[in-house]
């Protein structure tokens, strides 16, 4: 069989050693993804809410910082979040480098428009625009904003520009 991920092409690696050829042995290992596991539980601990405001046009995520935390956030809340018939989960994911980013995500996930609309916008977060909240005027302003999850590799740039 031809592995067809880095983590799959590791599992038969590892698979092949020693360590899981001696049957009297007891050692177990388990292959876990950190940014889907942290996802799952921030989600679980601080999980979207529809505010009553926002019946009627569906509940709308924004998502800052499209690294792997912020990957694994959009691909976790598609497949989680039930949306009331009729309306579509809508999220928005500002990153400075969406024009690189976005066609490798849409890569990765590409049956994601089934399930909800998908917005990448380019936004620094040392821009006065992040500050004050005008990158979502017109996407329903703040008042059209349900829950965001700010999901920096750093948290230095967003200290300097507030």
């Amino acid at each position: 069989m031809t592995a067809t991920s880095p983590v799959q092409r590791l599992r038969e690696l590892v698979e092949k050693s020693r360590v899981f050829l001696q049957m009297d042995d007891c050692f177990e290992l388990r292959f876990f993804n950190i940014f889907e596991t942290g996802t799952r539980a921030l989600l679980r601990e601080h999980p979207p809410l529809l505010r009553p405001e926002s019946a009627g046009r569906g509940l709308h995520i924004v998502i800052i910082g499209c690294g792997d935390t912020g990957e694994s956030i959009v691909g976790q809340a598609a497949r989680l979040l039930n949306v009331a018939e009729g309306q579509r989960l809508r999220i928005t994911v500002g990153d400075r480098d969406t024009k690189r980013k976005e066609p490798l995500f849409l890569r990765s996930h590409p049956r994601l428009a089934e399930v909800c609309d998908v917005e990448f916008i380019p936004l620094d977060v040392t821009d006065p625009v992040f500050v004050t909240g005008e990158f979502l005027a017109d996407r329903g302003g703040l008042g059209g904003l349900d829950t965001a999850y700010v999901c920096l590799e750093s948290d230095a740039p967003v200290c300097r520009a507030v």
